[in-house]
């Protein structure tokens, strides 16, 4: 009995011993196990975090670009609105090129009565005041603008026409021509013919750039700038110092833009300063041979002895020239110009003379 005692208790001692071991691996198992818990449940409530800031972000990065492309919208837009503005609008006023304002500036610039545009090109812009020089171009945003931007806002009209002329010219030769244009273009609608504004490079073009700071010839680009403006307005007015040996035939600006807009079909006036178109009439009607003798001297057309201001622009629009027909076939070409002209003005002052005898 004893024996079955002993037994027994070793064997609950064993299992009490048993019982206590395996408390003790649940004790030291169960705060990791918490930890655990604790962790996984963490996860299961902010993994969402990460990607919520990802998508900020992106959203914060597609905000930037939107804004970037917008803005980059707006510029362009703005600058085709100017460009539009440039090429429809802002060619200058008859009105103003017969004024006494531009006359008092030109005359007190150059400190002449009636100077020259060359004697104006060097007193604008090539003083110690340059004109433009502190206000900023519309075009490339840099200070240094265009005569035309200069101007008063109200002279500035839609373009009608292209000015063929020489800064040879003197300020009283233009504004009798004009005078002449002016009263030929009279109609009811605009009895004054103050309507018509001109593409006239000495407004229109940068002169800063090109003198001051002589960064561009005014042959540049010149098939795409020239022609492009040409086509765009579609009439051209070209004024003649006199019938007789003319400076006009003389210059290849002149020459080569009435060759080009014979071939293009632009339609063509010629006008003369009114004392030399006096002169022209009495040699048509009352000089034996007097017809004869304009037609010798209009047809004195030497494309290749022209000249330029600038050798650079000479040179290209020559070689314009030899690149697509020939000096000879621009010569035939303008002589035809200018003999279908005087054939005009014969006609209507053979007409004029008869009405006066009836």
């Amino acid at each position: 009995m004893q024996l079955g005692r002993s037994h027994h208790a070793k064997q609950g001692e064993k299992l009490a011993q048993s019982h206590l071991k395996t408390v003790a691996r649940v004790s030291s198992v169960l705060p990791c196990t918490i930890l655990w818990a604790a962790l996984t449940h963490a996860l299961l409530v902010w993994w969402h975090l990460p990607l919520v800031t990802l998508g900020l972000g992106g959203l914060a990065v597609g905000s930037k670009l939107l804004r970037l492309y917008r803005r980059s919208r707006r510029a362009k837009k703005a600058e085709r609105i100017l460009e539009e503005l440039y090429n429809q609008l802002w060619d200058v006023s008859i009105r103003y090129l017969l004024s006494a304002e531009f006359a008092e500036l030109a005359m007190h610039r150059t400190g002449k009565d009636d100077p020259t545009f060359i004697d104006m090109k060097t007193a604008f812009w090539l003083s110690d005041d340059p004109i433009g020089r502190d206000v900023i171009c519309p075009r490339d945003g840099r200070a240094g603008c265009a005569l035309v931007d200069w101007i008063p806002r109200n002279e500035r009209r839609e373009q009608s026409h292209f000015m063929s002329w020489t800064w040879k010219y003197s300020l009283r030769q233009v504004r009798s021509a004009l005078e002449m244009l002016q009263h030929s273009r009279g109609t009811g609608t605009d009895p004054t013919g103050t309507g018509v504004s001109f593409f006239m490079c000495f407004f229109v073009n940068n002169q800063y750039r090109l003198i001051v700071e002589e960064c561009a010839n005014g042959s540049d680009n010149l098939e795409d700038v020239f022609e492009g403006h040409l086509k765009r307005i579609g009439r051209m007015v070209a004024i003649l110092d006199t019938w007789d040996q003319p400076v006009y035939l003389s210059r290849v600006w002149t020459v080569y833009e009435q060759y080009v807009a014979s071939t293009i079909g632009v339609q063509v006036q010629f006008v003369l300063p009114k004392n030399v178109a006096d002169r022209l009439r009495h040699q048509i009607a009352y000089v034996p041979a007097g017809i004869e003798d304009i037609i010798e001297s209009l047809c004195q057309v030497d494309s290749e002895q022209a000249k330029a201001w600038k050798l650079e622009d000479e040179i290209k629009v020559k070689l314009a020239n030899i690149d697509t027909v020939g000096f000879k076939h621009v010569d035939m070409h303008v002589t035809d110009v200018m003999i279908t002209w005087i054939g005009d003005v014969i006609e209507q002052t053979c007409t004029q003379w008869l009405v006066w005898r009836r």
